[in-house]
Parts: structure tokens; sequence; C-alpha cells
């Protein structure tokens, strides 16, 4: 098999939640066909990675400029579902190992069917944000690909909704659930009444608690890139002197393990935790943003601000740009978040933010629509994938680069992933599962 591992070099690494989504609703079952531009090169690639040209005549692998080229049974079911995607296809070297390892995969596991009009649910624990609704597109996106319709429930931050959706989704006979970054303390009752009604619950994008009623879990290492970004803090605050960093965490395991890489880090060090402070669940864009003024109200002299939750984090950089008249660092102060997504793309060419540590963590979005087909399809589903050793079908799916002004990709661009998973996946699907 072939293995593909992501690169941790000196730039580290971040790649993860994520997403789009509506409030709980029945998905269309129109049909519609999703295409993306196709070059002579792409067409060669599925060609040579087949091992014969026929697969290729019917079906062109995607380009770095489209997404799926799968025709699915679903049909467009919202907005969320026609959003292009955000790590594209590659093109090249990458494209035709990523297509040559789902070839060996599905030499290994077979061909199967999915059943027409199967219908799963998505609990989206806040689908406001721009990162949520990354995760929940690209999930939605790929599930239509396979044909699989969805339901989604947005939670709007609220426990008490994240509860209401699990049992909603649980009352409209879905053939499973995905859960995006919701910890099981929060849905507890509704992680139990799934499982008493045999429908398996993934929870995605995220790292989320331990529970026996997981189903399967993948999500990028949150742990490993708060460690990465925690060590880029100290590295760059200590030749200056070190001082104080706020911390704006967030009520999840997945920012709690991020900021705890902070916490290890300025150990022994010049650099010490100021303050930290908690995002507001239900108001985390200008709550965030008041707490940020707040802050630097009481203390300008504060060396860095630490942000474990990602949108609020670029929202609050704004907010405390227009404090310091958006003095980059060292002159102002060290602003660091996580996921480089178009709006933290933005600020960092400004210098409103210093650094991000981006995670492709719509990788999981893939790996939890390509287990569901599994699911459904009555077929072996791969193991969790939650960190760098439990890589998914032996292949690392995920990348934890530090981002700043001088690596940041342009505008509408993304940082390119270490392994090309559209392809990878959208190739797998086409042999495993005959879809076009």
């Amino acid at each position: 098999m072939v293995k593909v591992r992501a690169r941790l070099g000196v730039l580290l690494v971040l790649a993860a939640a994520a997403l789009v989504v509506a409030a709980c609703g029945s998905s269309s079952s129109s049909s519609s066909t999703s295409s993306a531009s196709s070059s002579a090169a792409s067409t060669s690639a599925a060609s040579s990675a087949s091992g014969s040209g026929t697969a290729a005549s019917s079906f062109t692998v995607p380009t770095g400029s489209g997404g799926l080229t799968l025709t699915g049974s679903a049909g467009s079911q919202s907005s969320e579902a026609t959003t292009p995607l955000v790590i594209k296809a590659q093109t090249g070297a990458k494209q035709q190992e990523a297509m040559a390892a789902a070839d060996t995969i599905v030499k290994e596991v077979g061909t199967g069917t999915i059943p027409k009009g199967t219908t799963v649910g998505l609990e989206e624990i806040i689908n406001s944000v721009p990162s949520a609704q990354r995760a929940d597109g690209q999930l939605m996106y790929a599930l239509r690909e396979l044909g699989i319709n969805t339901i989604p429930c947005d939670a709007e931050g609220d426990p008490t909704k994240m509860e209401s959706c699990m049992t909603s989704l649980v009352s409209q006979g879905v053939k499973a659930i995905a859960s995006l970054g919701t910890d099981p303390s929060l849905i507890g009752q509704g992680l139990q009444d799934a499982k008493s009604h045999n429908i398996p619950v993934i929870g995605f994008s995220g790292q989320v608690g331990p529970s026996p009623d997981w189903y399967r879990l993948y999500y990028n290492d949150d742990a490993y890139a708060g460690q990465v970004l925690g060590k880029y803090v100290v590295s760059q605050l200590s030749p200056h002197g070190g001082g104080s960093v706020w911390v704006s965490n967030y009520p999840a395991s997945w920012a709690a393990s991020r900021t705890n890489g902070l916490t290890n880090a300025v150990k022994g060090t010049n650099v010490k935790i100021a303050a930290v402070t908690e995002v507001p669940s239900t108001n985390p864009i200008a709550g965030t943003q008041q707490q940020v003024i707040t802050q630097y109200t009481q203390d300008p002299t504060t060396k860095g601000y630490w942000f474990a939750y990602d949108s609020p984090g670029a929202a609050g950089a704004q907010a405390l740009a227009s404090k310091t008249g958006g003095k980059p660092f060292p002159t102002g102060p060290l602003v660091v978040t996580f996921h480089d997504d178009q709006q933290a793309n933005g600020l960092l060419r400004s210098g409103a933010l210093s650094a991000v540590v981006d995670e492709d963590y719509d990788a999981s979005s893939f790996e939890t629509a390509d287990a569901i087909a599994q699911l459904v399809a009555g077929k072996t589903v791969p193991p969790s994938d939650t960190s760098f050793s439990t890589p998914y079908e032996g292949h690392q799916m995920y990348s934890y680069p530090v981002i700043t002004k001088s690596n940041n990709p342009p505008a509408g661009q993304w940082p390119e992933p270490a392994f090309d998973v559209v392809s990878f996946f959208t190739w797998k699907w086409h042999k495993e599962f005959g879809l076009n």
C-alpha cells in the first residue's frame, strides 16, 4: 500500500471545522449534475492510475480548479451541498499518487452498492461561523455526490438544541448521524437514543471527548496543532522579552486541546498566560470582540492574543486592530488563531493576524462521507482517525503548517494539502461504487 505521510517541516502544520448548513429540515431528492473543469492532463492521470484507459473515458478526474465530478442520485439539497470545494483536487504527481493509492484500497476492499434513497442526519454545533459552514458543506457536498441525502440540523451553539437536533434526527429514521465537533457531554441523551435505534453516530472535524456511544471519530489532531502554534508563539515572543498572552478559549475538547499546546509551551519561558476567557457559545463573534476590547483597555501592554476558536479569533483580531491601529507584530501584539480560511487570509495579509496553524480539516468531511458510504453499502468501515498514529486507510489526510504573511496564499486560495484528499476519494468512489 502506498503510504503518504504529511510532512512536518520547519513550517509546522495544521489543516481542520469547517462548513455550511441550514436549520433542521428535509433535503431535496431532485437530481443534478455536479461538474468540474477538466484537462488533458487530468484525463491522462486517470488512465495512468487505473492501469487502463477505459475508466478515463467515462470519468474525468477533477482538476485543481474544480471539485467532484461524480454524479450521485441525491441531487442538490441546499446551498451548502452545492458550495465549491475548499480543498481542491490537485494535478500532476500528487494526483496520480493519490489515485494509485485509491486503486490499491479498492483492490483490497472490493466494490459495492449504495442503496438508493439513503438519508443521513447532520447535527451542527453552530452553523453561523465560516469554519462550521466549510466542514458541514464539504460533507453534504460529498454525500450528495455519493447519492446520499442529508437532513441538517443547526443547534446554533445552544446545548439544549444540540440534544433536540439529535432526537429529531433519530425520529426521522436516518441511517446514520454525523456530529460536528459536539462533545458527548452535550448530546449524551441523543447519543444513547441513536444507539437504542441502531443509528451509528460519527463525530467529525473537531476533537471531542470519549464515549462508548460514538460509532467512529474522524478529525484532525487539534492537540498537535496546539503544540505547533504554542511553540511558535514562544519562539516569537521570547526574543522580544517575552510577556503576557491573553487566551480566548471555548467550551469544547478541540479548543481545550489547542490551548493546552500553549500552556505547555510557555512553561519555563519568559512568556506567561495573562488570563483565560471563554467565548460566549451563542454569541461567539460579537461576544469575543467585546472581550478583546475589554482586555486591551485593561492592559494595553499584553504581548500576545491567542484564539482557540478560529472564526471568533478572526473577528477578535479585527476588533483588536481597531484599537491598536493595526500595527503588526512586533510593533503591535502577536495575534494567532487556527485555519487559513478566507477571513483569516485577508487578516494575515493586512497584519491584523500574525499567524495561524492551518488544518485542512475538511479532509475529515471526506473521511466521514466515505465511512457512511461503506456503512450503508454493508462493507467494513475504517477505524477512527484522530491523530498521526491512526491514518485513514493508511494515509495521513492532514497537515499542519504555520501560515504567516510571507507564505499566505493569494486571496481566494487555501494552503495546498500535503495529500490530495479530493482525488483519492473521488477516484476511490468511482472505482468502488461505479459512480461516474
